[in-house]
């Protein structure tokens, strides 16, 4: 089936719909294969997802799992119900933090992660990845009221230079920044400020409320992360101006559903399912649901992310 074709959307996506990032957390020790067999035989699914990462995995005002990763689970387990040919499979939600996730599933408490898992080198030395199922990378906030200078620098205005690069050392001197704990962004603001020898620290948090919290109160000068999640956490304070999201991914790190490692069999359901929903008509409502309407840019990632039969 041909990948549906959007209708022509406007130049520039509201802030609350930008696309960005994901978070993973990673541990040493590999996770151990696991076939639709062995699915079959524990009698049930369960799928690890996180509670606060709106628009990509949350708890809802019934207490229930939703969002738009776990709506792409609940089509991957109807897929491996006809596989397995057990229609009466039960589905078990299992809540994560970002830091205890792949934990979670070496420890044989989830089967599939479907919140906001973002493919990497060091991710997929411990988990296997479905087909991408969204364009990534780590975004950052910063108060409204903040230095000039240190934003201009985050967004590589022409005058300071290219990002963490060029721009003036003394403009991120002495500067806090927070980030997830555990996560992607955690280890890639790390790696930068050592290997550019930016005099700052990092203030690692719990969550993303209260990394938006943290420069809202002062505490931090930016927070760094999934930037769909931060633009939907800070929603109200940036409709009202007090803070400010950067108009830029840091990274590029593709999303995607996680599994145990070497579990081919089991991959290959779940991008079955994952290339029927991205090629299906109903498709482009789930994404603007969340998301807006995508740009060009979105549409050609997912052409070229669906698997054709």
């Amino acid at each position: 089936m041909a990948f549906p074709k959007f209708r022509t959307i406007l130049p520039r996506i509201r802030a609350r719909h930008i696309l960005a990032a994901a978070v993973l957390g990673l541990i040493a020790s590999p996770s151990q294969a696991l076939t639709l067999d062995q699915i079959r035989t524990q009698g049930k699914l369960r799928l690890g997802y996180q509670v606060d990462a709106r628009p990509f995995s949350f708890k809802d005002e019934a207490g229930k799992p939703a969002g738009f990763s776990v709506t792409l689970c609940q089509a991957v387990a109807d897929e491996i119900k006809t596989k397995i040919s057990a229609p009466d499979l039960a589905v078990e939600w299992v809540p994560v933090t970002p830091d205890m996730a792949v934990q979670a599933m070496q420890q044989g408490q989830v089967d599939l992660l479907c919140g906001s898992a973002a493919e990497t080198l060091a991710s997929r030395a411990v988990v296997s990845f479905s087909i991408p199922i969204f364009p990534g990378g780590t975004g950052a906030v910063l108060s409204a009221d903040g230095a000039r200078a240190l934003r201009d620098a985050l967004e590589g205005k022409p005058e300071t230079g290219p990002i963490w690069r060029a721009a003036p050392a003394r403009l991120l001197t002495k500067k806090i920044f927070a980030v997830v704990k555990g996560s992607v962004a955690e280890a890639w603001l790390k790696d930068k400020i050592s290997q550019f020898r930016i005099d700052s620290s990092i203030l690692p948090v719990a969550s993303y409320a209260e990394g938006i919290d943290a420069v809202g109160n002062g505490s931090a000068n930016a927070f760094f992360g999934n930037r769909s999640v931060i633009v939907e956490t800070a929603g109200a304070r940036l409709n009202d101006g007090s803070l400010v999201a950067l108009g830029r991914n840091f990274t590029n790190e593709p999303l995607a559903i996680a599994m145990p490692l070497d579990s081919d069999g089991l991959r290959l359901a779940v991008d079955t399912a994952l290339s029927r929903q991205i090629l299906s008509i109903d498709f482009r409502e789930l994404y603007i649901k969340w998301f807006g309407l995508p740009d060009q840019a979105t549409q050609q990632f997912y052409s070229f992310s669906a698997l054709h039969p």
